[in-house]
């Protein structure tokens, strides 16, 4: 039985390998998983991450790197409604551009990016760039976001067209990661149960050995 599941997991890695499509499924299963995460993480819907990824590539700037703005951001606002991190509020000030609703809570993340880049780019150039650096965004993302409002809504429109990941796909995408971790462990335990069960096996043919030499 194990001879023949190994045979048959050789064979479709071979397929896959062959075709290529195993290194397109793992690209895209890391890819989900990293947007599944976010998702959660930063209260921005998958596809929405993946048109402000999208946006910055198309602009000079990375998916990279907007993702690490886009975190920065949500952690600064999230600071200060939890621990009253007034850090950030003097560049939000200074933008009038404000972290938070009516009710005090977090604003939505995308609607405050676009916020921010209405004010930017009605700013002078240097200023615009040297407060942004400040708050913690990267050049490509500052690059993107200085293109203003109506640029930016028109590429995350463009963006938001294409082919993204369901919510169905993102958690096939996790439910896969978790299955493989699992049989990762079960193989592993196998190993060990095996290599446990020979051990005092080979420790007799090794004493023996040694009383013959």
């Amino acid at each position: 039985f194990i001879k023949v599941t190994k045979n048959a997991v050789k064979f479709f890695s071979s397929l896959l390998a062959a075709t290529g499509l195993a290194k397109l499924i793992n690209e895209v299963q890391r890819a989900n998983n990293e947007l599944y995460f976010l998702e959660k993480n930063l209260g921005m819907s998958a596809k929405t991450i993946k048109a402000w990824q999208g946006a910055a590539a198309a602009s000079g700037g990375t998916a990279e790197g907007m993702t690490a703005s886009l975190k920065g951001l949500s952690r600064s606002m999230n600071d200060f409604v939890i621990m009253g991190d007034t850090s950030m509020l003097p560049y939000f000030n200074a933008l009038g551009v404000s972290m938070v609703d009516s009710y005090g809570k977090v604003r939505n993340l995308d609607d405050v990016m676009l916020d921010l880049s209405d004010s930017l780019s009605r700013m002078d150039r240097k200023q615009a760039y040297s407060i942004g650096a400040a708050m913690g965004l990267d050049e490509g993302t500052l690059n993107t976001l200085l293109q203003g409002r109506d640029a930016m809504q028109e590429m995350l429109d463009i963006q938001n067209s294409m082919y993204h990941s369901s919510e169905k796909e993102l958690e096939a995408s996790r439910e896969l990661s978790k299955q493989q971790a699992i049989l990762s462990a079960h193989w592993e335990s196998l190993k060990t149960m095996i290599a446990n069960a020979l051990i005092p096996i080979l420790l007799k043919l090794t004493k023996v050995v040694n009383e013959w030499m």
